[in-house]
């Protein structure tokens, strides 16, 4: 089989439900709450109730340093903080990341580098995105919420990889290890495709909001994609600081890539970095720890 036809067939899996690992009842009836337009907050609040981790998770969102103001007690107080589309976004992220949690061991995926390296990409993503905007305002459809949400998304293929073709996670993953490369570039080097599009179909076929396919599909080439030109170098810039302060899905050292724009449009001073990885690891590694966190 060609390279080209191993990808088509990547292709076909990513985009079939029948081969993706089922979304979390949650994630189903949260979508379908907030998608009708005509959900309450007490309508959405009934959902998120019946997740307790996630109640806890929303409630640390709608009191982090972004968000800002007076403290939230109540799942309701949060949601009207947040607003129903950016609790939509967080709550997918969350929970789908979760899907990954009984994978452990499949030709050596390990979930839990897959949620510490998600988690401090997430915040890294909300950082820049907070910081681009005080310092010069830029338009774009999304919150900074919403980019942590994607953040958080932003390996969902490699994680589905593991699940849907796992000799390919396998063959993928040994080429990595053996070329020094990280997983994203060592899979464009053998399917001569990147590997965040599958991750957009995954995204089109469980019919989630729509920023998760967007930065899927344009993760790679941003500039495809002028209206969200600077959140997508905000999410390259983020992976690109992770992978380089020990924050990485990878267990081998590898030189990490990042685009030249991204560096110029979003890029940290040399002293900026240090406290920026300081304060976001503390919060990815407190995420992570307590299992799952926003």
């Amino acid at each position: 089989m060609t390279e080209r036809l191993a990808y088509e067939r990547l292709q076909l899996l990513f985009k079939r439900t029948g081969t993706l690992p089922p979304l979390p009842t949650t994630v189903v009836k949260l979508i379908r709450t907030i998608d009708t337009g005509e959900a309450s907050t007490l309508d959405v609040e009934k959902v998120v109730a019946g997740d307790p981790q996630l109640c806890v998770d929303l409630l640390r969102a709608a009191n982090s340093a972004v968000a800002g103001g007076a403290r939230t007690a109540t799942i309701r107080s949060a949601i009207m903080r947040l607003g129903q589309r950016t609790v939509r976004s967080l709550a997918v992220s969350l929970l789908v990341n979760d899907v990954f949690k009984k994978y452990a061991g499949v030709h050596g995926f390990d979930p839990k580098l897959l949620a510490r390296h998600s988690m401090f990409v997430g915040y890294m993503s909300r950082f820049l995105f907070a910081r681009r905007n005080a310092l010069e305002p830029f338009d774009s459809r999304w919150s900074a919420d919403e980019l942590f949400a994607a953040g958080v998304m932003h390996d969902l293929p490699v994680g589905l990889l593991a699940i849907v073709a796992p000799s390919a996670y396998g063959r993928v993953a040994g080429y990595a290890a053996r070329a020094r490369l990280s997983m994203a570039d060592a899979f464009e080097v053998i399917f001569e495709h990147p590997i965040h599009p599958l991750g957009a179909d995954a995204c089109e076929t469980w019919g989630l909001p729509e920023v998760f396919a967007t930065t899927q599909r344009y993760l790679a080439e941003p500039w495809e994609h002028e209206q969200e030109l600077t959140a997508l170098y905000c999410l390259n810039y983020a992976n690109y600081v992770a992978e380089s302060n020990g924050f990485g899905l990878e267990t081998w050292e590898f030189d990490p890539s990042v685009l030249p724009e991204a560096l110029t449009e979003v890029g940290l001073q040399v002293e900026e970095v240090a406290n920026a990885v300081q304060a976001v690891g503390q919060l990815a590694t407190s995420a992570f720890e307590a299992g799952r966190a926003a």
